[in-house]
């Protein structure tokens, strides 16, 4: 007999839903969203406290610290077109 596994950590509802076994809609994105969009090499001015934090966040992640600029600026513009939608 196997030992049930408690998840503890896991937001609200996916724990239910792992007991249950059941399916979890939107928790990985679907392939098409997991493509990487073609990128546009800018120029940008940044303070050095900026920078020196995505250069040592970058490292301890074993990724580019213009990959984790980038991902900042989306999540920053997708979260400011939703807060649009619903406030318009």
């Amino acid at each position: 007999m196997s030992k049930k596994i408690a998840y503890t950590k896991a937001p609200r509802g996916v724990n239910r839903a792992l007991d249950r076994g059941e399916r979890v809609v939107g928790l990985i994105p679907p392939p098409d969203q997991l493509v990487r969009k073609t990128n546009v090499d800018v120029v940008i001015t940044l303070n050095n406290k900026c920078l020196d934090f995505f250069i040592e966040n970058a490292r301890k992640n074993n990724m580019k610290y213009q990959t984790m600029i980038n991902e900042v600026l989306e999540n920053y513009v997708a979260n400011q077109k939703k807060n649009h939608i619903s406030n318009a």
